[in-house]
């Protein structure tokens, strides 16, 4: 009996203390994010006591000339427009700054979606660049614009938490090397926006800075991992701002909150001093890769956004870049909308990119400027998940747009796209490589004795399963009319080096298929959904996230520059989800995660919805021209960015303060 208490006591005592331990460090952190959000609200009182609110700018603007325009006005300025404007001295860079920090405020205030709020500091910085202009002295194309940062690329002053406690007071000593080369262009960094606890879901929340609300409905997710951005560009509290994307990271949000978002290749942009969500402060895996991108309420934006990173600064500052600095010319000449048939023709001939094949389909007249005409590839769905009725339809007016303007539309089927191609596999491909270490072990390392956040809880059990029971599950799911399931708990789990390697293969073999389809094809765009669904409700991603972000997952697995821009609203007509467990058979059968859809559908009316763009590995130029043409096709189809409201979350009063 003695010997059996010593045993007992050997074994529970130190796992007693290991959980009394844990338990202390849990309180430490909650502690420490509750500090932290206090700090910043402090902050935001000083900014407000300094007359940076809504209601000291309109007593600033009284002391301004007249002739200016009004701060809602200016708010609503696209990043391009706010610069003319500052170049041609109708406006200033403490003017635009301060009509941007009001606002910024105001929706940090509604939506939860800032994070650390430098505005004195911005404004310091925003007089500083009007000294510079008057004595000539321009830094570079953004001189004088503030621009968003999301909480994980490194800022002067300011931490990187990636949404964990653990991050917080750790100051960096310098900008990375995206936010130096953006100040060293004129840009003025004025605030960073909230994502969601280790970056690796379609929703914004974490205990520091609470949950990030959709501005055109606050019962909804902005998305995610770069939500924060897109809830504040979407609120118009900030002309352009920095994201990254693993796995839809800017596509999402973008296409949730009525933005235009743009994933470039991997390696085309710099990620050094953008921090990983892990224990080591990065990640061992490398096949399917974090990248940095921009985000905006016009393809222009985008692309002067990312002519400015891809500059001999950024490959100075970060050797591992190649040396592709970015070719103007050839964003031109992939947009028919954008330069005459003269213009083209010469970039073609000197040897700029010409399309996806080496020659995209287009010759003669056609397209929005007279140029020659594009073609495009139609994707209407994965063959995993089906999209909701806004969603088709959104895809459906953009082939109209951009058919009307003379371009040339190909439907792609068969094995070139969906189920047959293998694109349905592409979620599980995803959660297959990305989550190989198993049971979430570097998620919770990285967390470093932080509670996980309850939306990851269903992703967390999914995990855990041991590996010898997931056949034997994944075979009753099947039985039970659930083989979505099936597949994702198939693929989930922890991998051998051997399984690994196979996983890539895979991924490889799917890759190759869809690439090559692109050049017999001879297309210079494909068309497809940006997302499954508009909006989610808050924490229905803890499910949903594999089914309607697959559109998203799908062009990280390839590598392959995407991006998404605005088309159109949910109808009321459009709030029921009828899609099937498999979509393009004829059968019916609606498994429970198309139950789901149709609960995550409901009072959707009104909602933002876009269209998703993708482009052939490294042309990236091309790929955001291609973009910039359907622009402006739906734009001339009354469609688009311009008919769709402003989100009504917070509203803008220039009359009155918040």
């Amino acid at each position: 009996m003695m010997i059996t208490a010593a045993l007992l006591s050997a074994l529970v005592v130190p796992y007693a203390r290991r959980l009394r331990r844990g338990a202390a460090l849990r309180r430490t952190l909650t502690e420490r994010a509750a500090r932290k959000c206090r700090e910043r609200d402090a902050a935001r009182a000083r900014a407000a006591r300094a007359g940076l609110d809504w209601a000291g700018l309109l007593r600033w603007i009284d002391t301004q000339p007249k002739s200016r325009p009004s701060p809602q006005s200016i708010v609503q300025m696209s990043a391009r427009q706010l610069l003319d404007a500052m170049n041609a001295g109708t406006l200033t860079s403490e003017h635009v700054t301060r009509c941007f920090v009001a606002r910024a405020m105001q929706v940090g205030e509604a939506l939860q979606c800032n994070a650390e709020e430098p505005f004195e500091a911005a404004v310091t910085e925003a007089i500083l660049r009007d000294e510079e202009r008057r004595a000539g002295k321009l830094r570079g194309p953004l001189h004088g614009l503030p621009i968003s940062v999301k909480d994980q690329a490194n800022m002067k002053g300011c931490d990187s938490t990636c949404g964990l406690a653990c991050r917080t007071f750790e100051p960096k000593e310098s900008d990375g090397v995206l936010v130096a080369v953006a100040r060293a262009a004129g840009a003025v960094p004025f605030v960073r926006t909230s994502v969601p606890q280790l970056l690796m879901l379609p929703e914004t929340f974490n205990a520091i800075w609470g949950t990030a609300s959709n501005p055109y409905d606050l019962a909804r997710t902005p998305g995610g991992s770069s939500g924060g951005e897109g809830a504040l560009i979407g609120a118009r509290g900030s002309p352009l701002g920095l994201g990254t994307d693993v796995g839809g990271s800017i596509r999402i949000p973008a296409s949730m909150c009525g933005i235009s978002g743009f994933k470039p290749t991997t390696d085309r942009l710099s990620y050094k001093g953008i921090e990983s969500a892990r224990l080591q402060r990065g990640s061992g895996q490398k096949e399917v890769r974090s990248c940095p991108g921009p985000m905006g309420r016009s393809v222009d934006d985008l692309e002067l956004m990312m002519s400015v990173w891809c500059t001999p600064a950024a490959y100075d500052a970060d050797p591992t870049l190649p040396r592709v600095p970015w070719d103007h010319a050839a964003y031109l000449a992939a947009s028919p909308a954008l330069s005459s048939s003269s213009a083209a023709s010469s970039a073609q001939g000197s040897g700029l990119l010409r399309g996806f094949g080496g020659g995209g389909g287009g010759s003669g007249d056609g397209g929005a400027g007279g140029g020659r005409k594009l073609r495009f590839g139609v994707m209407r769905h994965d063959g995993w998940f089906e999209p909701a009725a806004a969603c088709e339809r959104a895809l459906d007016e953009t082939v109209r747009a951009v058919s009307a303007a003379g371009h040339e539309v190909v439907e792609l089927t068969g094995k070139l796209v969906g189920r047959d191609a293998g694109c349905a596999a592409a979620p599980c491909s995803y959660i297959a490589i990305v989550g190989a270490d198993g049971n979430f072990r570097c998620f919770i390392e990285g967390l470093e004795g932080e509670a996980l956040h309850p939306v990851y809880s269903f992703l967390y059990r999914v995990s855990m399963i041991p590996n010898w029971a997931r056949p034997l599950l994944g075979a009753l799911l099947d039985a039970l009319g659930q083989p979505r399931k099936a597949a994702m708990v198939r693929a989930g789990g922890g991998k051998s080096a051997y399984d690994y390697w196979m996983a890539i293969l895979r991924k490889d073999a799917m890759r190759k298929r869809l690439l090559d389809g692109f050049q017999e094809h001879r297309i210079d765009a494909l068309l497809c959904p940006a997302l499954g669904l508009p909006a989610l409700p808050h924490t229905m991603s803890r499910q949903v996230a594999p089914l309607t972000c697959s559109y998203a997952f799908l062009w990280n697995n390839l590598n392959c520059p995407a991006g998404t821009l605005p088309v159109t609203t949910v109808r009321e007509a459009e709030e029921a989800y009828r899609g099937n467990t498999y979509p393009g058979r004829g059968d019916v059968h609606r498994d429970d995660l198309c139950t789901l859809a149709e609960k995550a559908s409901a009072g959707s009316a009104g909602l933002p919805v876009s269209v998703q763009v993708v482009g052939l590995p490294w042309r990236d130029e091309a790929t955001l021209g291609a973009m910039r043409e359907v622009e402006q096709c739906l734009a001339a189809a009354g469609r688009g960015a311009a008919q769709i409201a402003m989100p009504p979350h917070p509203p803008l009063h220039p009359e009155k303060a918040a």
